[in-house]
């Protein structure tokens, strides 16, 4: 299943509620610029870091509702590599053109655990 949350043959497609969608509509504006990755003091401490924007976009997909698995998302998010060599500094929200604030996503997925 590609994640567009496409219907396989014979299911009926899966809406997202507005309601959801507003919810995650600040991480769908991601660029992928990658000046929140360029000014996090993380991953030049930690190489194997996967950085803000991939964080942000693993906690966007984990909110679809439309997603059947979504807590794959989660489970890449939280790994090792993830959300806990984070350290808040929140140089990624700064510089974000897109206001879409990887850090408070990063905030949700440790507060999660």
């Amino acid at each position: 299943m590609c994640f567009w949350a496409d219907p396989t043959e014979g299911e009926e497609s899966r809406l997202q509620n507005p309601d959801d969608q507003k919810k995650i509509d600040r991480y769908v504006n991601c660029i992928l610029c990658a000046l929140c990755y360029g000014s996090c003091s993380i991953n030049v401490k930690k190489p194997e870091y996967v950085g803000p924007a991939a964080l942000a976009k693993a906690w966007r997909f984990n909110q679809v509702t439309r997603s059947k698995n979504p807590e794959r998302y989660m489970d890449a998010a939280i790994a090792p590599e993830g959300a806990p060599l984070c350290d808040l500094v929140m140089n990624c929200v700064k510089v974000c053109p897109k206001g879409v604030a990887p850090g408070g996503a990063i905030r949700k997925i440790k507060q999660s655990q």
